[in-house]
Formats: structure tokens, C-alpha cells, sequence
């Protein structure tokens, strides 16, 4: 399976779990969880449906890419019972960033 695909399939799954209205109002470190949540999947949202790393812009990218890292310090200090949805999130910023950095080389 071809990392673009392999990004699809993660998507997929993520948007089948909903998002953890118990979260919807708290910030952690400064930054509000569902805006976050928000700027990502639009990102990532554009990256999928717009065929790979060509559909996003410099600023998208730079937008993915703080998410990403503001996930990686905020998700340790989750509870249990949300953190795998927004570890996906992470994971997937992540390797979209990644697979759109490779492609700009």
C-alpha cells in the first residue's frame, strides 16, 4: 500500500470516531483542543480529497505541521479515554507533513 493510501485508510478510520465532547471546551497549554481538531482535519481534509502533498499550500502545511507538534506536547497530558482520538490526529499531521516535505524534494 502507497503511503498516500495507507494516510486515506488512517483517515477513514478517524472520521469514524466521533469527537470527545468532553473535550470540546478544555485547552491544555494555551490551545483549545477542538480548534485544533478543527485546523487539522481541514488540512488533512484537502490533502486526501485533493489528491496528495500538490493541494496543499505552503501555509497548510505550516498550519498541519504546528498541530502536529502541539498535539505531540498536549496528548501525554490527556486523559486515557480521549487521547487515542487525538493521538490519530497526531499521527496522521504527522505523516502528512512528512509525505508532503518528501514530495516538495
Amino acid at each position: 500500500m502507497s503511503d498516500f493510501a495507507s494516510i486515506q485508510e488512517l483517515w477513514k478510520t478517524h472520521l469514524s470516531k466521533p469527537f470527545p465532547r468532553a473535550m470540546a471546551s478544555k485547552e491544555f497549554d494555551g490551545e483549545d483542543l477542538a480548534w485544533i481538531d478543527s485546523l487539522a482535519s481541514g488540512c488533512i481534509y484537502t490533502f486526501v480529497n485533493g489528491g496528495g502533498a500538490q493541494s496543499l499550500d505552503t501555509k497548510k502545511l505550516q498550519v498541519l505541521d504546528s498541530c502536529a507538534q502541539s498535539l505531540s506536547r498536549i496528548c501525554p497530558q490527556l486523559p486515557d479515554e480521549h487521547r487515542g482520538y487525538f493521538d490519530a490526529l497526531r499521527n496522521i499531521s504527522e505523516r502528512v507533513v512528512s509525505y508532503c516535505r518528501e514530495d516538495l524534494k
